[in-house]
């Protein structure tokens, strides 16, 4: 019989995009068009949830820019 060895993995096993895989994810900057910000606004929160939050203070200078 083969031990059970799920009790020693760390229970955190998130998998986090690098910034650059993430911001891949943003199509087109935003240019001012109110009709596109919803949209824009949506894929710069899902880029926040891939991205290890360590990491979000450099992601947020690449979001502005």
């Amino acid at each position: 019989m083969e031990a059970d060895n799920s009790s020693n993995m760390p229970e955190d096993t998130t998998q986090y995009c690098s910034i650059g895989e993430a911001m891949k994810l943003i199509a087109h900057p935003f240019d001012s068009d109110r009709r596109k910000l919803r949209e824009f606004v949506e894929n710069v929160d899902v880029v926040f949830e891939l991205v290890d939050l360590s990491k979000h203070d450099g992601l947020l200078k690449f979001v502005k820019a």
